[in-house]
């Protein structure tokens, strides 16, 4: 279940801002959502039957961590601390 938004966050070319702005709402400065989750395994294996990738990242110490990416090229991460 998520339980927070982490960060939202805009990776997009120069001049290529515009469209990704749209898609997600027109909040300056965004793209790519970062959600804090209960439950991350169930995410992944959800994301993984859709047929989305879901893949691990270990570089945020005290977190579990992955990625995946939306059909039009988006980046969704989730995480959850450890413990």
């Amino acid at each position: 279940m998520p339980a927070a938004v982490g960060h939202v966050q805009l990776a997009a070319p120069p001049g290529a801002k515009d469209a990704p702005r749209a898609y997600h709402g027109d909040v300056p400065g965004t793209a790519h959502p970062g959600l804090l989750v209960t439950g991350i395994e169930t995410y992944a294996r959800r994301l993984e039957r859709l047929g989305a990738k879901a893949v691990g990242d270990e570089d945020l110490p005290g977190h579990e961590r992955f990625c995946s990416e939306a059909p039009v090229g988006d980046r969704l991460e989730l995480r959850e601390p450890a413990g």
